[in-house]
């Protein structure tokens, strides 16, 4: 599930127009004896559970020293700094997109901001975008500050430097995200040579190519990341930018050869965040910018 909605909007935060915009609640745990007659309190534990669709749904079962973090009260702290950290224009053309996976027990929002852009080495722009991550049960809370291509519209994630990790008990204060998110403009800006540098750089041969995405993802999708890098040639060269691109694609595109899986699960949120992930720490590494030639 996702929705789109203006960051200025004052609709924005209302709960009809967005996925993530419901209250968790915490559920004391009973179990039932052997013969059915009796019921017994989990006193070490309590369910997460949300109304959708006008059903209550179990998010997940946690332990009772487990706090709660609404996302109404995360995103607040979030917008605070954003509000902080960027121009009263920057911020009236931004875009927020929800989403949410496993019936809202992980959920993600993106802002996106056109205004806060460097030129593309292609035709358009890459501009900032923050993703912040709230959990019911399934991990941390956790910000990443990254950029989106406008020309092949794929994410980026800069680098683990940027994100803020807390994790959910009693004592976790959300104060910090302020903070992470104003400074995560200046990290953007700082990133502006890297797609330049990358642009400018030749690859080695297939072979080296082909030997580097299998080691970092297997050789079936290896081969079709490389499939995949063939085609960003045509329009990039041969070139660091042209298999970077190729991996953003892999990270952002949930079709073609990079369809997710059909379960029944609504698992698509959660499945691009972690491909994310996995791409940011494999282009991170040395060993990518070694295939320079």
């Amino acid at each position: 599930m996702n929705n789109v909605v203006a960051l200025n909007a004052s609709a924005a935060m209302t709960p009809t127009l967005s996925p993530i915009m419901f209250k968790a609640y915490e559920r004391p745990l009973f179990y039932t004896g052997s013969n059915q007659d009796h019921q017994y309190h989990n006193t070490g534990h309590k369910a997460l559970c949300r109304v959708l669709d006008d059903k209550p749904v179990c998010l997940n079962v946690v332990r009772d020293t487990y706090k709660v973090v609404q996302n109404m009260e995360l995103f607040d702290a979030v917008e605070r700094g954003l509000r902080s950290g960027v121009s009263e224009t920057e911020l009236r053309t931004a875009r927020i997109r929800d989403k949410v996976s496993y019936n809202g027990a992980q959920c993600f929002r993106e802002y996106i901001f056109p205004d806060i852009a460097v030129p593309s080495p292609e035709r358009d722009t890459i501009a900032f975008r923050v993703i912040v991550q709230n959990g019911f049960g399934t991990g941390a809370i956790k910000l990443y500050s990254g950029a989106i291509d406008f020309f092949c519209t794929n994410g980026l994630v800069l680098g683990e430097y940027t994100s803020l990790y807390a994790k959910h008990t009693k004592g976790v204060s959300i104060n910090d995200f302020e903070r992470v998110v104003r400074g995560s403009v200046e990290l953007f800006w700082k990133n502006k040579q890297f797609y330049a540098d990358l642009a400018g750089k030749k690859v080695l041969g297939d072979d080296e190519v082909k030997a580097f995405l299998d080691h970092n993802f297997g050789e079936r999708l290896g081969a079709r990341l490389m499939y995949q890098f063939r085609l960003e040639i045509n329009s990039r060269g041969r070139t660091l930018w042209a298999l970077y691109s190729a991996l953003t694609h892999y990270s952002s595109h949930a079709d073609g050869e990079f369809a997710l899986r059909n379960t029944s699960n609504d698992h698509a949120a959660a499945t691009m965040m972690k491909r994310e992930k996995d791409v940011l720490k494999v282009t991170d590494d040395n060993a990518f910018l070694k295939l320079a030639a």
